[in-house]
């Protein structure tokens, strides 16, 4: 498997939002980098253009409307929070060769293994846009793993790689870590494709572990709880219900509603206040914590 995309469209996409957004005087830069790696292909040419282009391509915020179209070529993929330079660095990744696998797995590691923060940050968000995407999975746990919060986001957030190609228990991993690091749960990619019942009763344990240390419990953790609700979950959903908090008791009424556990769908029966949310439209959108987007 080379690229699951079309990398030609990506490539023309991409030079058309920095020819939009960038000064003459930086695309001359980045054009004239690779005229020269096309002539040589030395790969440490390619590593060290890499590294330089924030110095040539300033970092400046994309418009919200830079990045419509990307999700048209790549299902999933979303630029919206990107900088200038990384979308100048991830059209870059695009024009290594990868006519050869294992040569281009071993360019891409080594970018990865000298990578300062910022760099990775470009490395775990282009993931997606990698070819022989099945070989970076062990780079995709290893991110998930980081203590850096900004390469976690460019791992965890709008990004289709994980849900796509982690393992269970790494993916487990990085929704609980989500939770506990209070991101935009919304913006993982794949969240309701990849719920699990081991999922559930792992988030359930952590909203024990909040419980008991007098810790607010994000509503939307019963979100991908909801499929997999059974007896020994079932006693969360009733102290949702009886909560003194509304967007818990919200909570509550969306898990009975759409949970496939007859004692939870009985609850609405039994509590009225639960249908009566039911009655008047509420989502799980309404239900998510204002967080830095």
């Amino acid at each position: 498997m080379d690229y699951s995309y079309d990398v030609i469209k990506m490539q023309s996409l991409f030079k058309e939002i920095l020819s939009e957004t960038r000064s003459p005087e930086e695309l001359k830069w980045l054009e004239e980098r690779l005229n020269t790696f096309r002539t040589k292909e030395q790969h440490s040419f390619f590593n060290l253009t890499f590294t330089l282009i924030p110095r040539f391509v300033k970092k400046a915020p994309l418009s919200q409307q830079s990045g419509a179209t990307v999700t048209d070529i790549r299902k999933g993929l979303k630029i919206n929070h990107w900088t200038a330079d990384q979308l100048a660095r991830a059209w870059w990744l695009l024009q290594l060769p990868s006519d050869d696998a294992d040569v281009y797995y071993r360019n891409i590691e080594t970018l990865f293994s000298a990578a300062e923060m910022n760099e990775q940050v470009t490395l775990y968000a282009a993931l997606p846009l990698l070819a022989y995407p099945e070989q970076f999975k062990r780079r995709a746990s290893e991110g998930v793993r980081t203590s850096l919060g900004l390469v976690f986001d460019a791992v965890a957030l709008d990004n289709p790689y994980p849900s796509e190609w982690l393992e269970e228990a790494p993916w487990n991993q990085l929704v609980l870590k989500a939770f506990f690091m209070d991101k935009p749960i919304h913006r993982i990619y794949g969240l309701s494709k990849r719920n699990n019942p081991s999922l559930a009763h792992i988030l359930s344990d952590y909203a024990h572990e909040r419980w008991a240390a007098s810790r607010p419990v994000d509503p939307w953790l019963w979100n991908p709880v909801t499929p997999f609700v059974d007896e020994k979950i079932f006693p969360d959903i009733l102290r949702l219900s009886r909560s003194q908090e509304l967007l818990e008791r919200k909570a509550a009424a969306l898990v009975c509603q759409e949970s496939p556990y007859q004692p939870a769908r009985q609850l609405l029966d039994e509590q009225p206040e639960l249908s009566s949310f039911l009655e008047a439209g509420v989502s799980w959108k309404d239900l998510q914590s204002p967080k830095p987007s």
